[in-house]
């Protein structure tokens, strides 16, 4: 009878098999208990115990630890390690530059010198081209679409044409606009046969991974900041005004004179609405005309028939199809440099724009030395957010605000003690994010805002500085790594066997 005696041996193995099984299904792996870590800051077996509890399951083992009070943080896995670098341009007249960040997949690729020579090529490549401010045409807002959609639809070559054809028309018109406003569909600057995202893909077949120019900066000195402009031009104005002679000073009444016959057409206003005569500087031309790149006689035309409003008058342009460009006045006019700080990793650029009223200030050897040492400032100081405590806005200020008053060690405290314990409070935590409240870094006696009076006074002339950006490698960027990865997977599909 030997069959019964062999079965018994079997019935028992399946017994100890079954028990193994289940403790290695409770046991978290080594590379779950390393995630979790990496997520929630917390230790070993905290981060053990959590996994054992939630059957591996990692949203629910960071929501357990949270109950605990044992995770420091939540990190998404992958934003700390994203590869890559960021790769810094700057025009030899320093007053255009650009940051871009450019992510691999490992540290092995991103310290390959090809790598980093594409990453400044693609720098480059968005200095030279003004009008990119998009990735791709999927990142233009919906609404910056639907407006450029209403004005082509409203262009005089459109009136009387169906529906269907002016959509089709339309459309084909804004594809080509906003393919110019994007990087990836730009020529690659080193070879116009292909685009830059052929060049992009030439390079993941190079390096055999993927790569993904994720986001960039580009600074104009002096684009984009119409208010300040505009008081920084009032106050060059003011100290060239000792040198004009009285020649300059005579140069535009006689463009003046046409406005008192002008002035008596108005009269007839009642016969003759929409003729009337609308008084239209020679200065406000010439704004209108730097805003829309139009001829002199159109922003003249344009500015009459919207009464001078210039924001109408651009509108007006753009339906006319005249407008060919949209530049607030005075951007070009400011002196100064654009200074870049790339730190020695890569992984952290900084741009920074400081003014000066004259050309001649913009080159001086002192004063590029202080911009590039005020970008290596903000590079070293990562909290800082604004120039000046005055530049915190408002709302944010009363949302601290709201925090600070609803702390409990204020319980209790008058209104009035509360309210100076808080203004104390705000205001040492406000200047810790403005640059010019933080001590300098090469003399840590004085702050920035004393540095700059100094240059101030060896240089002679008023500098200001303007604005700053920073791009620290994979900051930011959660939702965007989860698609990275993804991308990663799929791209690398292809070369597995």
């Amino acid at each position: 009878k030997p069959e019964p005696v062999e079965e018994k041996p079997k019935a028992e193995e399946k017994k100890p098999e079954t028990k193994a099984e289940a403790k290695s299904s409770a046991a978290p792996s080594a590379k779950d208990v390393k995630a979790l870590r990496e997520r929630s800051k917390a230790g070993i077996l905290d981060c053990k115990k959590a996994l054992a509890e939630t059957d591996g399951d990692m949203e629910k083992a960071m929501e357990w630890l949270k109950k605990k009070g044992m995770a420091k943080a939540d990190k998404k896995a992958g934003n700390v390690a994203v590869e890559g670098c960021v790769a810094s341009y700057v025009h030899f007249n320093n007053k255009i530059a650009v940051l871009v960040e450019v992510n691999s997949e490992t540290d092995f690729v991103a310290n390959n010198a090809i790598f980093k020579e594409f990453a400044a090529d693609v720098a480059m490549q968005v200095a030279a081209n003004d009008d990119v401010a998009y990735m791709t045409v999927d990142d233009v807002p919906v609404e910056e679409k639907e407006k450029e959609k209403a004005l082509e639809m409203k262009k005089e070559d459109l009136e009387g044409k169906p529906d269907q054809i002016k959509e089709k028309i339309v459309a084909g018109r804004l594809s080509k606009k906003f393919e110019e406003k994007t990087l990836m569909s730009q020529k690659w600057l080193k070879d116009d046969n292909i685009t830059v995202q052929e060049a992009v893909k030439q390079i993941i077949a190079k390096l055999g991974e993927n790569i993904v120019v994720r986001r960039f900066e580009h600074l104009i000195l002096g684009e984009g900041l119409e208010k300040k402009d505009q008081d920084f031009a009032a106050g060059v104005e003011k100290e060239l005004a000792k040198y004009k002679t009285e020649g300059e000073a005579k140069e535009e009444p006689p463009k003046e004179e046409p406005k008192a016959e002008e002035k008596k057409e108005e009269k007839k206003e009642e016969k003759k609405e929409e003729k009337k005569v609308v008084t239209v500087t020679a200065a406000q031309v010439k704004e209108l005309r730097g805003r829309s790149g139009a001829g002199i006689l159109d922003a003249k035309k344009a500015l009459a028939e919207c009464d001078c409003d210039m924001e109408k008058a651009m509108e007006w342009l753009k339906k006319k199809g005249m407008a060919k460009a949209d530049k607030k006045a005075g951007n070009l006019s400011v002196e100064g440099v654009i200074a870049s700080y790339v730190h020695f990793n890569s992984k952290l650029g900084v741009l920074v724009e400081v003014n000066s009223e004259t050309d001649f200030v913009a080159l001086n050897e002192i004063f590029k030395e202080f911009a590039a040492d005020v970008a290596m400032q903000v590079a070293a100081q990562p909290d800082v957010k604004f120039i000046s405590v005055d530049e915190v806005p408002a709302d944010l200020k009363e949302k601290e605000k709201a925090l600070e008053m609803a702390k409990e060690d204020l319980d209790g405290k008058p209104d009035n003690i509360k309210e100076k314990i808080v203004e104390g409070r705000l205001k040492k935590k406000f200047e810790e994010t403005a640059l010019l409240g933080q001590k300098w870094l090469k003399d840590e006696d004085k702050t920035v805002q004393e540095v700059l009076k100094e240059k101030i006074a060896k240089l002679g002339e008023n500098i200001v500085i303007r604005r700053f950006t920073r791009l620290t490698l994979g900051e930011g960027l959660d939702k965007k790594d989860a698609d990275f990865a993804a991308g990663v997977e799929k791209e690398l599909a292809k070369y597995r066997k």
